[in-house]
């Protein structure tokens, strides 16, 4: 038996109906990229990655000089926005990291790293069959507001709009002063990551030798897109 799984929803407007979706994480086994006109479900195993070292300075000067900083991080897996004419692209993972100096001149440092999600990092099934299971739900947006839509061009854009998903984590930290060991970052409200490992400061100068070394991800991570075309808006 399973565990308990949590459930978080996001809801994402349209004109005459809803796209949910729930991530679920570690419980009952799903059906692994099912290409249904309606539903999608799916799981991923995301490895660890590191945002380290950072480079790229912002502002301020080359030292948080043993301040405490604010350690702010997002994790965005999303689908990209279909260009016209262009088929629909696969999922992506983008994280960005910031660390800013608290007082002192307010040093900003800044990096980030993007990846389009892989086969191996899909738990029975590719991402060809995601992507057939997208559009799977595009072309049923399409066959249910046909008749509704105004134009043809409305219709295209409220249901590229439809199809479109995300979730996104936030990791809010604030170091010790004067950090100069690895110190670990958490949100238990976070769907995708499970902890971050960060250092804040450094002997002398911080450029290329602060940043986020272990990026860990939650293990088994379930997503469930439905398409309901009873919800409708006012």
């Amino acid at each position: 038996m399973g565990a308990t799984a949590s459930v978080c929803k996001t809801f994402v407007p349209l004109a005459a109906g809803l796209l949910v979706l729930a991530v679920t994480l570690p419980g009952q086994s799903w059906a692994q990229g099912r290409a249904e006109s309606e539903s999608c479900q799916f799981s991923l195993a995301i490895p660890k990655t590191a945002i380290y070292p950072l480079i790229q300075r912002l502002r301020g000067d080359d030292d948080i000089d043993g301040n405490a900083a604010n350690v702010d991080f997002v994790a965005f897996l999303h689908q990209p926005k279909w260009e016209k004419g262009q088929q629909p692209k696969g999922l992506r993972l983008d994280l960005d990291l910031k660390i800013r100096e608290i007082d002192g001149d307010g040093s900003l440092y800044q990096g980030s790293r993007s990846y389009e999600v892989i086969d191996k990092w899909i738990i029975g099934g590719t991402s060809k069959q995601i992507e057939s299971c997208l559009n799977g739900i595009f072309k049923k947006c399409v066959d249910v507001f046909a008749s509704s839509a105004r134009t043809e061009a409305q219709l295209m854009a409220q249901c590229t709009y439809a199809s479109q998903w995300q979730i996104k984590d936030v990791i809010n930290g604030l170091s010790p002063t004067n950090n100069k060991k690895w110190v670990e970052y958490r949100n238990e409200n976070a769907k995708l990551i499970k902890s971050i490992e960060c250092l804040a400061d450094a002997n002398g100068p911080d450029t290329g030798k602060i940043g986020c070394k272990v990026i860990d991800f939650r293990p088994n991570i379930r997503i469930n897109i439905n398409f309901n075309q009873k919800a409708m808006l006012p």
